[in-house]
Protein backbone atom coordinates (compact mmCIF):
# COMPACT_ATOMS: atom_id res chain seq x y z
CA UNK A 1 0.00 0.00 0.00
CA UNK A 2 2.97 2.52 0.98
CA UNK A 3 4.34 2.10 -2.72
CA UNK A 4 0.86 2.62 -4.49
CA UNK A 5 0.82 6.03 -1.84
CA UNK A 6 3.93 7.09 -3.31
CA UNK A 7 2.87 6.59 -7.05
CA UNK A 8 -0.29 8.40 -6.83
CA UNK A 9 0.97 11.01 -4.97
CA UNK A 10 3.80 11.18 -7.23
CA UNK A 11 0.92 11.84 -10.29
CA UNK A 12 -0.94 14.10 -8.23
CA UNK A 13 2.11 16.37 -7.43
CA UNK A 14 2.46 16.30 -10.86
CA UNK A 15 -0.41 18.10 -11.54
CA UNK A 16 -0.54 22.14 -11.25
CA UNK A 17 -3.62 22.72 -9.04
CA UNK A 18 -3.10 25.81 -7.76
CA UNK A 19 -6.15 27.60 -6.83
CA UNK A 20 -8.59 28.61 -8.76
CA UNK A 21 -7.04 25.71 -11.32
CA UNK A 22 -8.36 22.54 -9.94
CA UNK A 23 -9.79 21.06 -13.49
CA UNK A 24 -6.73 18.97 -14.54
CA UNK A 25 -6.63 17.36 -11.32
CA UNK A 26 -10.32 17.02 -10.97
CA UNK A 27 -10.49 15.12 -14.28
CA UNK A 28 -7.59 12.85 -13.54
CA UNK A 29 -9.07 12.01 -9.91
CA UNK A 30 -12.67 11.36 -11.67
CA UNK A 31 -10.97 9.24 -14.18
CA UNK A 32 -9.47 7.30 -11.82
CA UNK A 33 -12.02 6.21 -9.91
CA UNK A 34 -14.55 5.47 -13.25
CA UNK A 35 -11.40 3.48 -14.21
CA UNK A 36 -12.09 1.35 -11.29
CA UNK A 37 -15.81 1.26 -12.00
CA UNK A 38 -17.18 3.79 -9.54
CA UNK A 39 -20.13 5.72 -10.44
CA UNK A 40 -18.76 8.95 -9.62
CA UNK A 41 -20.08 12.63 -10.13
CA UNK A 42 -19.31 15.60 -10.85
CA UNK A 43 -20.87 18.44 -8.50
CA UNK A 44 -20.25 21.99 -10.55
CA UNK A 45 -18.97 24.42 -8.15
CA UNK A 46 -17.90 27.12 -10.77
CA UNK A 47 -16.85 27.42 -14.73
CA UNK A 48 -14.12 24.72 -15.07
CA UNK A 49 -13.92 23.92 -11.26
CA UNK A 50 -15.73 20.50 -10.15
CA UNK A 51 -15.95 18.61 -7.14
CA UNK A 52 -15.72 15.04 -7.36
CA UNK A 53 -18.05 12.80 -5.18
CA UNK A 54 -18.13 9.04 -5.51
CA UNK A 55 -19.66 6.57 -2.93
CA UNK A 56 -19.96 2.89 -2.60
CA UNK A 57 -21.85 0.03 -0.56
CA UNK A 58 -25.26 0.52 0.91
CA UNK A 59 -27.17 1.57 4.12
CA UNK A 60 -29.06 4.21 5.78
CA UNK A 61 -25.80 5.73 7.15
CA UNK A 62 -22.48 7.01 5.32
CA UNK A 63 -19.31 7.73 6.06
CA UNK A 64 -16.96 10.09 4.35
CA UNK A 65 -13.30 10.56 3.35
CA UNK A 66 -13.17 14.24 2.48
CA UNK A 67 -10.39 16.14 0.74
CA UNK A 68 -9.12 18.95 -1.14
CA UNK A 69 -7.60 19.52 -4.72
CA UNK A 70 -6.52 22.51 -4.43
CA UNK A 71 -3.23 24.17 -3.41
CA UNK A 72 -1.64 27.21 -2.35
CA UNK A 73 1.01 29.28 -4.51
CA UNK A 74 4.61 28.50 -5.15
CA UNK A 75 5.77 30.44 -2.40
CA UNK A 76 9.58 32.34 -2.30
CA UNK A 77 12.45 29.80 -0.96
CA UNK A 78 11.97 26.15 -2.97
CA UNK A 79 15.25 24.51 -3.40
CA UNK A 80 13.14 21.31 -5.04
CA UNK A 81 11.04 21.30 -8.27
CA UNK A 82 7.55 21.76 -6.88
CA UNK A 83 5.78 19.86 -9.33
CA UNK A 84 8.01 16.68 -9.05
CA UNK A 85 7.72 14.82 -5.48
CA UNK A 86 11.36 14.52 -4.10
CA UNK A 87 12.64 12.55 -0.88
CA UNK A 88 15.20 14.17 1.55
CA UNK A 89 15.89 12.44 4.85
CA UNK A 90 12.72 10.75 4.74
CA UNK A 91 10.73 13.38 3.68
CA UNK A 92 8.49 14.03 0.70
CA UNK A 93 8.50 17.05 -0.87
CA UNK A 94 6.28 18.25 -3.42
CA UNK A 95 3.60 21.32 -3.30
CA UNK A 96 0.33 20.61 -1.79
CA UNK A 97 2.70 16.99 -0.45
CA UNK A 98 1.49 17.66 2.98
CA UNK A 99 -1.50 19.82 2.35
CA UNK A 100 -2.83 17.86 1.19
CA UNK A 101 -1.93 15.59 -1.98
CA UNK A 102 -0.70 12.85 0.77
CA UNK A 103 -3.99 13.07 2.62
CA UNK A 104 -5.84 12.57 -0.90
CA UNK A 105 -4.30 9.82 -1.84
CA UNK A 106 -4.72 8.01 1.41
CA UNK A 107 -8.25 8.77 1.04
CA UNK A 108 -8.63 7.35 -2.61
CA UNK A 109 -6.69 4.09 -1.93
CA UNK A 110 -8.70 3.76 0.85
CA UNK A 111 -11.59 4.23 -0.90
CA UNK A 112 -10.74 1.51 -3.71
CA UNK A 113 -9.86 -1.45 -1.90
CA UNK A 114 -12.01 -0.64 1.34
CA UNK A 115 -15.29 -2.46 0.77
CA UNK A 116 -18.16 -1.31 3.51
CA UNK A 117 -20.92 -3.61 4.71
CA UNK A 118 -24.19 -2.30 6.07
CA UNK A 119 -23.37 1.38 5.80
CA UNK A 120 -21.94 3.36 2.34
CA UNK A 121 -18.57 5.01 2.13
CA UNK A 122 -18.42 8.05 0.62
CA UNK A 123 -15.65 10.28 -1.03
CA UNK A 124 -15.36 14.37 -1.72
CA UNK A 125 -12.52 15.55 -2.72
CA UNK A 126 -13.42 19.58 -3.44
CA UNK A 127 -11.73 22.88 -4.59
CA UNK A 128 -11.48 25.87 -3.69
CA UNK A 129 -10.68 25.62 -0.08
CA UNK A 130 -7.31 27.63 -0.13
CA UNK A 131 -9.87 30.56 -1.08
CA UNK A 132 -12.87 30.40 0.41
CA UNK A 133 -14.29 27.21 0.53
CA UNK A 134 -16.73 27.57 -2.79
CA UNK A 135 -16.10 23.64 -2.74
CA UNK A 136 -16.89 22.88 0.27
CA UNK A 137 -19.99 24.57 1.08
CA UNK A 138 -21.54 23.48 -2.55
CA UNK A 139 -20.86 20.46 -0.74
CA UNK A 140 -22.96 20.37 2.62
CA UNK A 141 -25.63 21.71 1.14
CA UNK A 142 -26.15 18.89 -1.38
CA UNK A 143 -27.88 15.93 -0.71
CA UNK A 144 -24.54 14.13 -0.85
CA UNK A 145 -24.57 15.40 2.91
CA UNK A 146 -26.88 14.29 4.17
CA UNK A 147 -26.75 11.09 5.66
CA UNK A 148 -23.19 11.50 7.14
CA UNK A 149 -22.75 10.03 10.56
CA UNK A 150 -18.74 10.78 10.28
CA UNK A 151 -16.71 12.44 8.53
CA UNK A 152 -12.46 11.39 8.16
CA UNK A 153 -10.27 13.95 7.00
CA UNK A 154 -7.22 14.01 6.40
CA UNK A 155 -5.90 17.31 6.56
CA UNK A 156 -2.29 17.98 8.12
CA UNK A 157 -3.30 18.43 11.96
CA UNK A 158 -0.73 21.66 11.91
CA UNK A 159 -0.65 22.10 16.03
CA UNK A 160 -0.58 18.45 16.55
CA UNK A 161 2.47 17.27 14.91
CA UNK A 162 2.60 14.43 11.98
CA UNK A 163 0.74 11.59 14.37
CA UNK A 164 -2.05 14.55 15.52
CA UNK A 165 -5.28 13.76 15.44
CA UNK A 166 -8.28 16.67 15.16
CA UNK A 167 -12.08 16.76 15.84
CA UNK A 168 -12.89 19.50 14.79
CA UNK A 169 -12.06 22.76 13.13
CA UNK A 170 -13.22 26.94 12.92
CA UNK A 171 -15.12 27.54 10.09
CA UNK A 172 -15.18 30.34 7.77
CA UNK A 173 -17.09 33.01 7.22
CA UNK A 174 -16.81 35.33 4.39
CA UNK A 175 -18.10 38.98 3.64
CA UNK A 176 -18.20 41.50 1.09
CA UNK A 177 -18.27 45.14 2.53
CA UNK A 178 -19.17 47.74 -0.06
CA UNK A 179 -17.67 51.37 0.82
CA UNK A 180 -19.19 54.51 -1.92
CA UNK A 181 -18.04 57.81 -1.69
CA UNK A 182 -20.11 61.01 -2.45
CA UNK A 183 -18.72 62.95 -5.42
CA UNK A 184 -16.85 65.56 -4.55
CA UNK A 185 -14.73 67.86 -6.18
CA UNK A 186 -10.92 67.35 -4.99
CA UNK A 187 -10.49 71.53 -4.05
CA UNK A 188 -13.19 70.38 -1.52
CA UNK A 189 -11.66 67.38 -0.27
CA UNK A 190 -12.77 65.77 3.17
CA UNK A 191 -11.49 62.76 4.23
CA UNK A 192 -14.44 61.84 6.27
CA UNK A 193 -16.06 61.27 2.26
CA UNK A 194 -13.39 59.55 1.20
CA UNK A 195 -14.10 56.35 1.12
CA UNK A 196 -10.56 54.97 0.57
CA UNK A 197 -9.72 56.33 3.61
CA UNK A 198 -12.56 55.15 5.57
CA UNK A 199 -11.48 51.64 4.12
CA UNK A 200 -8.15 52.03 5.64
CA UNK A 201 -9.31 53.19 8.94
CA UNK A 202 -11.60 49.70 8.70
CA UNK A 203 -8.31 47.64 7.94
CA UNK A 204 -6.97 49.26 10.76
CA UNK A 205 -9.98 48.44 13.26
CA UNK A 206 -9.72 44.46 11.68
CA UNK A 207 -7.04 44.22 14.74
CA UNK A 208 -9.79 44.07 17.55
CA UNK A 209 -11.45 40.90 15.93
CA UNK A 210 -8.86 38.78 16.22
CA UNK A 211 -8.82 37.01 19.10
CA UNK A 212 -6.72 33.70 20.55
CA UNK A 213 -7.85 31.33 23.44
CA UNK A 214 -5.74 28.70 24.20
CA UNK A 215 -4.83 26.77 21.49
CA UNK A 216 -7.75 27.69 19.42
CA UNK A 217 -7.36 30.83 16.90
CA UNK A 218 -9.80 33.09 15.30
CA UNK A 219 -8.22 35.13 12.04
CA UNK A 220 -9.74 38.38 10.75
CA UNK A 221 -8.03 39.80 7.16
CA UNK A 222 -8.81 40.88 3.98
CA UNK A 223 -8.37 38.68 0.73
CA UNK A 224 -9.08 41.30 -1.81
CA UNK A 225 -9.85 44.78 -2.23
CA UNK A 226 -10.66 46.18 -5.32
CA UNK A 227 -11.53 50.05 -6.10
CA UNK A 228 -13.17 52.36 -8.81
CA UNK A 229 -13.61 55.86 -9.72
CA UNK A 230 -15.91 57.96 -11.86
Amino acid sequence: MEEKIVNLLKQLVAINSIYPNESQISEFVYNLLRQNKIKTTLQKVSKNRFNILAEKGQGEKSILLYGHLDTVGIAYGWETNPFELTFKDDKAWGLGAWDMKGGVSVNILNFLNYQPQKFKLKIALVVDEENISEGGYKLVKSSFFKDLSCIISTEPAFNFGLQGITIGRVGRAVFDIEIIGKSIHYALYDQNLDPSFVLAEFTKALKDFYFKKQEKKQFVFIRKIETTTQ
